[in-house]
């Protein structure tokens, strides 16, 4: 997916969690209005780091702001990000969380499909193809964030409500 506009490759685990976290930071910082969060389960996002707590509270305090994640299984998030969730109670309103079903065909990690994807609603993104060895890519690139955003939508169509910001019970 990447462009020949601004991209910079990386290729190990810490390069790919440096950009993501990079990313994070520039767009919530940036006056994003949206934000779009793909992973299989999050457990390797920087989302209990201070620094990108703030930056995520400072992005959702200002209006008309959204964040769309979409993961296979919320369970690891919860268990590993207890900051994070309770960020996600307090600013469930901004949140929409679904949940996407790995085993159909264009699913993320399926043929080549990126497995992690942060998307803003500038043309910033940050893309993973690999968790293992860390090889992706971030940047700004008009073409590949359209492609993107169209894959996500498919994704989006065929996923289910997840991850609520509160859970009523007995």
């Amino acid at each position: 997916m990447p462009d020949s506009s601004t991209t910079e490759v990386f290729t190990s685990r810490a390069q790919a969690q440096s950009a993501l976290r990079s990313t994070l930071l520039q767009a919530s910082t940036a006056g994003t209005k949206e934000m779009i969060w793909l992973d299989p389960d999050f457990s390797l996002w920087p989302l209990s780091d201070a620094e990108v707590l703030e930056a995520l509270r400072n992005w959702a305090s200002v209006r008309s702001r959204c964040l769309l994640m979409l993961a296979q299984d919320y369970e690891r998030v919860m268990r590993m990000h207890p900051r994070f969730v309770s960020w996600r109670r307090m600013y469930g309103h901004l949140v929409v969380a679904k949940q996407y079903n790995g085993d159909e065909a264009g699913a993320p990690g399926t043929a080549g499909q990126v497995v992690s994807l942060l998307l803003g609603s500038t043309p910033l993104m940050w893309c993973l193809w690999n968790w293992g060895v860390g090889r992706g890519s971030m940047g700004e690139g008009l073409r590949s964030f359209t492609e993107a955003r169209l894959w996500i939508d498919a994704i989006t169509q065929r996923s289910t409500d997840s991850f609520a910001a509160s859970t009523l019970g007995l």
